[in-house]
């Protein structure tokens, strides 16, 4: 399965049983090692600062010139086959973000992809 999510809940992903995968252009300070990055799927530098529309068309072209299922069999290498993955960045929205645009390009290309979500916890007191 492949999860979307941010740099902000690695911890909770590895606990889990998922493997973060970091797509920004800069890897956070504040993860702790070993961190996996694969930056075929990260912007390029220059596009964080962007206007919201140049920056989408930018990262259209970055998605175009790459083959779905080479990155998809890519990842699955370097997460250790059949394992759980998400691909992270530093947007706490995955609204405002290139991960959006990420998932949206798998599932046109037949691959389940969701904004991962950790379980909610029941309220033993409700009634």
């Amino acid at each position: 399965m492949i999860y979307t999510s941010y740099h902000s809940r690695v911890d909770k992903l590895r606990e889990a049983g998922i493997v973060p995968v970091n797509i920004s252009a800069y890897p956070p300070r504040f993860v702790k090692a070993p961190y996996l990055r694969y930056l075929k799927l990260a912007p390029r530098r220059d596009m964080l600062k962007m206007e919201a529309s140049e920056y989408n068309v930018e990262f259209a072209k970055i998605l175009k010139n790459l083959v779905v299922t080479d990155v998809v069999e890519e990842l699955a290498k370097l997460t250790g086959y059949g394992k759980p993955i998400a691909l992270c960045c530093f947007e706490k929205s995955d609204e405002t973000c290139h991960r959006k645009l990420v998932a949206n390009w798998l599932r046109a290309n037949g691959y389940e992809v969701r904004e991962w979500q950790p379980a909610a916890v029941p309220d033993l007191f409700k009634q």
